[in-house]
């Protein structure tokens, strides 16, 4: 009866997998080797428009679960990808102001997420201490603008090898789609180039 049990849980889970969105931005798939010329067009498309370059990063403006939102695209090693760079991640930057709103921000956000992509396969958050269960909300928001908290969360469709991750830092709210396989290939290639050059 246990074995029967096991098996039914097992498809179900199965069956809760296969039936979840994909993850991607906006609709905005990685698979397939898109450019960065490519990503940047179909942002546009979505009333996404260039913001400027900041610490590096070629930032585009819009809106994003209805907050706004700063979105860069990675290819892997630089900051800036050149135009036909095949993109490994697409990344969503959201400002936090005080503490009570981070933490209203990722609790809305872990809700919205968990319901469209089921729960996440690791999810932790600590401050520097690890006292939270110890500390009021006013210590805690002393530790948060002193830089001392980190919150995450993972969710991975393993049908396209996407992953979402999503952390709280102290005045900013970081997602991140990105291709996991992707990723991988482009590093080796980078590493295969970087022992050629010698």
């Amino acid at each position: 009866m246990k074995k029967i049990i096991s098996i039914i849980l097992l498809i179900l889970a199965t069956v809760n997998m296969t039936n979840a969105e994909e993850l991607a931005f906006r609709g905005i798939s990685l698979k397939n080797k898109k450019t960065a010329a490519n990503i940047e067009a179909q942002l546009k498309s979505k009333g996404y428009k260039f913001y400027g370059y900041e610490s590096g990063l070629k930032l585009f403006h819009g809106t994003w679960a209805a907050r706004e939102a700063f979105v860069y695209c990675y290819n892997g090693y630089d900051e800036t990808p050149s135009p036909n760079d095949p993109i490994a991640s697409i990344n969503v930057l959201i400002v936090m102001g005080s503490y009570s709103q981070a933490m209203t921000t990722w609790e809305e956000m872990m809700e919205a997420l968990t319901k469209r992509y089921g729960k996440p396969v690791s999810s932790w958050g600590y401050f520097q201490d690890n006292f939270d269960n110890y500390m009021n909300d006013y210590q805690k928001s002393i530790e948060y603008n002193q830089g001392r908290m980190n919150f995450y969360s993972l969710w991975k469709d393993e049908r396209t090898e996407t992953r979402l991750e999503m952390k709280l830092l102290p005045g900013v709210l970081v997602v991140r789609y990105y291709d996991y396989d992707q990723l991988g290939k482009i590093r080796m290639e980078r590493a295969k180039k970087a022992v050629e050059d010698f």
